[in-house]
């Protein structure tokens, strides 16, 4: 049995399986169970510090998340950012990549909607591809908002972000 081999079984986790993680990876996970199994506190806060990382990359893996829409088009969501004072309420979304004429906003019965399109510049459409990890296509977001009546006072598009003003009406 390899040492790898033998880290998961001293740990009970059995022999790790292709498309659990990079060979470095699994590598140092077992590592890590099979100091745990020792009660190692120096591998104890290597593995508390391994399962941290996974969740911080599940959730950048879900922020630009490829979605399916009601138009039944494949979709990506992206992120956005509310803040509320009593009179105004201002959201930011970020659209990295994003020519302003592409993005519609609606507002709707508390609900705000940024839908869009991004594509590839023309420089680069003949390109070989290398790495793509900015969304393209067609992206939605639906935002709802704090209870109350609203109006568009200012849509910006700035540094990749789509900044959003509006007034809370009377």
């Amino acid at each position: 049995m390899t040492e790898v081999a033998a880290a998961g079984a001293v740990a009970g986790q059995g022999l790790a399986t292709a498309g659990e993680g990079t060979p470095a990876k699994l590598v140092v996970r077992s590592m890590m169970l099979c100091a745990m199994a020792n009660q190692d506190p120096y591998s104890w806060m290597w593995e508390r510090a391994w399962d941290m990382i996974e969740r911080a990359e599940r959730l950048q893996r879900h922020l630009f998340e490829v979605k399916r829409s009601p138009y039944s088009r494949p979709t990506w969501e992206p992120p956005a950012d509310i803040f509320a004072t009593e009179s105004q309420v201002w959201i930011l979304v970020a659209l990295p990549g994003v020519e302003p004429e592409r993005v519609r906003v609606r507002l709707d019965q508390g609900l705000l909607s940024v839908t869009g399109e991004r594509s590839l510049p023309p420089e680069c459409r003949s390109a070989s591809v290398h790495r793509l990890e900015i969304p393209l296509g067609r992206f939605e977001r639906h935002v709802k908002l704090p209870e109350g009546r609203y109006e568009v006072l200012q849509q910006e598009l700035r540094n990749g972000c789509l900044l959003l003003s509006l007034r809370r009406l009377p």
